[in-house]
């Protein structure tokens, strides 16, 4: 999925993206197309405007494309929770990667936790992103 956002925003700098840069504008200009008007990507969408995309998919699958960056960021959360509002995990991404002005961190800042709440509405507890520092491997065999 990753991938695919990074096709999406690199396509569209080459000749014969007329296309794909229709389908970029709409969605960019139209983001209900995507999701309805109360859905949590809409804030953030706003925000970035015009800088990037989201969409999701079923079982909390999120694929986004930064465009001024041509970065493609794709995530699934393993319980797969429908409720679940990812912008909480992917603002913090966009945040890491210096992807974000501080004035679009000010504005999104207050979307990147999410409560968690019992069935009479009580918070029990949050979501939010946490980031660890992966090794990477002594030899890398890629050229």
């Amino acid at each position: 999925m990753a991938s695919a956002a990074v096709r999406f925003c690199t396509k569209a700098t080459q000749p014969d993206s007329e296309s794909i840069n229709r389908i970029q504008r709409a969605m960019i200009s139209h983001p209900c197309i995507l999701a309805w008007p109360a859905h949590y990507s809409i804030p953030l969408l706003e925000v970035m405007k015009g800088k990037m995309f989201v969409t999701r998919g079923s079982h909390s699958i999120c694929m986004a494309a930064h465009l001024p960056s041509r970065t493609g960021i794709a995530f699934k959360i393993r319980d797969g929770a429908e409720q679940l509002d990812l912008t909480c995990i992917l603002i913090p991404i966009l945040r890491r990667l210096d992807l974000l002005t501080e004035a679009e961190w000010q504005g999104l800042a207050p979307l990147a936790e999410q409560d968690i709440r019992s069935f009479n509405g009580s918070k029990i507890g949050s979501i939010k992103a946490s980031f660890s520092q992966v090794n990477s491997p002594t030899s890398d065999t890629r050229h």
